[in-house]
């Protein structure tokens, strides 16, 4: 699901809550776009744990 496009300035983008404690987190990518408005390479990524949620790495500590 996209939150929203980016444009070179800064932006602040919401989530309801519920949207992203329901599979534990979510996944933020920062992707281009190419000729014609496709998408291009991902420049960036993260992960948004659930608060509160044990990672994997948390486990194996």
């Amino acid at each position: 699901q996209t939150a929203g496009m980016w444009h070179g300035k800064a932006q602040r983008y919401e989530l309801p809550l519920s949207e992203i404690t329901k599979k534990g987190g979510c996944a933020v990518l920062l992707q281009s776009v190419v000729k014609d408005g496709l998408p291009g390479p991902i420049l960036g990524a993260a992960f948004i744990h659930k608060p509160g949620s044990e990672t994997s790495l948390d486990r194996k500590l």
